[in-house]
């Protein structure tokens, strides 16, 4: 697969996926019995990605109930401002954003409740609305 380093040509065509469920993101001690979805270790502290029916069952404590937008992009790493793009744009709209990268595409964690609003920004994006 060749990974795109233009910005323009990275957001044209995007397209954002939405997985079917309820996602928190937790951090500190989390039992190892519990099935994460993802997960980043910064500074020893891991943070990771579970249901929130999963988290729910073991007491722990998250911020706030996500939906998880995955958006397809075949992004080089040499791409620039990609995700600064999606961030920005999605703030624009109000709405809050944790963004995971992966390999061609990213996970996007937005509150529940403004689902349907990221994902109309993020089809406007795909359809050029994110370009100056």
């Amino acid at each position: 697969m060749t990974l795109e380093t233009r910005l323009p040509a990275l957001l044209f065509g995007a397209r954002p996926e939405l997985r079917a469920g309820t996602y928190v993101l937790v951090g500190g001690e989390v039992p190892t019995r519990l099935k994460h979805l993802g997960s980043v270790v910064t500074d020893g502290v891991r943070s990771i990605v579970l249901t929130k029916a999963e988290a729910d069952a073991a007491e722990l404590r998250y911020p706030y109930a996500a939906s998880w937008i995955t958006v397809r992009i075949p992004a080089s790493i040499k791409a620039e401002r990609l995700s600064s793009t999606i961030i920005g744009t999605l703030g624009e709209a109000g709405i809050p954003c944790v963004v995971v990268a992966g390999y061609a595409h990213s996970h996007l964690f937005v509150p529940q409740a403004r689902t349907d609003d990221a994902l109309a920004v993020m089809l406007g994006v795909s359809r050029g609305g994110a370009f100056d």
